[in-house]
């Protein structure tokens, strides 16, 4: 289940996945060729071009799971 939301106070997006993932901080995952599950076919380059995009628009990405949710929040 997959969902997106923004809140307008806070001038953040929020792209909601469900996960079994334990809750914590998951930063890491903006590094080049890290990916969480090596049996699926990924570079790990597309979290690494979204950090770089960000940068660039001077926006702040984070990562993290929260209640069972892999949550990339970008704040605008």
């Amino acid at each position: 289940h997959s969902k997106i939301e923004y809140n307008k106070e806070k001038k953040s997006l929020y792209f909601i996945n469900d996960t079994d993932l334990k809750d914590g901080d998951y930063d890491y995952l903006f590094g080049r060729s890290v990916v969480i599950e090596k049996s699926r076919n990924s570079t790990g380059l597309g979290l690494a071009i979204i950090k770089e995009y960000l940068t660039k628009i001077k926006a702040r990405g984070k990562i993290y799971v929260k209640d069972k949710n892999f949550i990339l929040e970008i704040d605008l």
